[in-house]
């Protein structure tokens, strides 16, 4: 399956190519933008869980907040000084469904933690 790119590609008269972002994907707001990388990051980690995502273990190494870079960090707890945070401390449940989601406020002080305002 095919994703589009979130880029414009231009040609320039001098053969030049410009590369720009799309509007959609500006940042506009450091913090919503990393609150919503790290949001799509857990989403798919929930939705590749063995089990559910009641059952999730492993961990996510923040390694540049600015430019929304992470890797996984095996199966390990939290630990904050090395950017190091336990998937299950990222979730919540959500009190309509019960299913376990993303925490969206605990992203936004992550990424008060990082300077992004």
């Amino acid at each position: 399956m095919i994703k589009s790119v979130p880029f414009s590609f231009f040609y320039a008269p001098n053969a030049v190519l410009l590369l720009r972002k799309s509007a959609p994907y500006c940042m506009l707001n450091e913090k919503e933008d990393f609150v919503e990388a790290l949001a799509r990051y857990v989403d798919d980690a929930l939705r590749h869980a063995a089990g559910g995502g009641d059952y999730i273990s492993g961990a996510v190494q923040i390694v540049d907040a600015r430019n929304h870079l992470f890797r996984e960090a095996g199966n390990r707890s939290t630990d904050e000084e090395a950017g190091i945070y336990a998937l299950r401390d990222l979730c919540r449940v959500d009190e309509d469904t019960l299913d376990t989601v993303p925490n969206r406020q605990r992203f936004a002080a992550i990424a008060r933690e990082y300077g992004l305002h």
